[in-house]
């Protein structure tokens, strides 16, 4: 594949190897995924709170 390339003049640009370190979006869906989790923490016990006084 590579001879048929370049015979076509065609330069072959080979791309580094998939990591999220270099993708910014992977980030900020990580600090977004972060901060709802610790938000699902703190939110779920208060609505059963009422409940549990009730005899």
């Amino acid at each position: 594949m590579r001879k048929r390339i370049t015979d076509a003049g065609a330069e072959l640009r080979l791309l580094p190897a998939y990591s999220p370190d270099f993708n910014p979006i992977e980030m900020a869906f990580s600090q977004l995924k972060a901060h709802l989790r610790r938000a699902a923490e703190r939110t779920i016990p208060a609505p059963l709170g009422p409940y549990r006084t009730i005899p």
